[in-house]
């Protein structure tokens, strides 16, 4: 019995994957349960993005819809996102390691 788990066989391997992914994009949306199946197994990279759009339906000019998108108006995500850029901040760090120093001379203070 061959192994296909050596290392030799992998790129075989993903060659067939690749192959049987871009059959089963052409044949979509018949084979989508096809597709459904294989892609609990493994996606290729190279068709992971055509796999994933195909299993979430996603139909029609994305690109358009893309651009037509507000993104000037503030979400409340975004909130979300200016707390993520306050904290990886050099200040933010500083701020901390002063507070911990402070903390830990508490804690010395503190035991006698």
């Amino acid at each position: 019995m061959v192994d296909f788990n050596h290392k030799c066989y992998l790129p075989l391997l993903q060659f067939h994957r690749m192959i049987l992914y871009e059959r089963l994009l052409k044949a979509y949306p018949y084979k989508k349960a096809h597709i459904w199946k294989e892609a609990r197994v493994d996606i290729p990279p190279l068709y992971r993005n055509l796999v994933w759009a195909a299993l979430l339906e996603v139909e029609g000019d994305i690109h358009g819809r893309y651009d037509n998108t507000d993104k000037e108006t503030l979400t409340p995500t975004d909130r979300q996102v200016q707390q993520f850029r306050l904290k990886t901040t050099s200040a933010y760090r500083i701020s901390l390691v002063i507070f911990w120093a402070e903390v830990r001379c508490y804690i010395l203070i503190l035991m006698p």
